[in-house]
């Protein structure tokens, strides 16, 4: 019974360790556009094209993570 109990605790940490790494990756995915697009209005000081830089970049990392 105890042996049944640890895997099943085991399981859980592993599946719930395995889903935080996942998240951890798409949020310095979505990090790489954002870092882009505050630089990108560093740069003009326009917002309207801090936001076009933004949604393009995340664009062309959806292009980039679906091939």
């Amino acid at each position: 019974m105890w042996t049944f109990l640890v895997i099943l605790i085991l399981g859980f940490w592993e599946l719930w360790l395995s889903l935080a790494l996942v998240a951890i990756f798409y949020i310095f995915l979505l990090g790489i556009p954002l870092i882009v697009s505050v630089f990108s209005y560093i740069i003009t000081q326009n917002l309207g094209v801090s936001f076009l830089v933004f949604f393009i970049s995340l664009y062309s990392l959806y292009r980039m993570i679906k091939h």
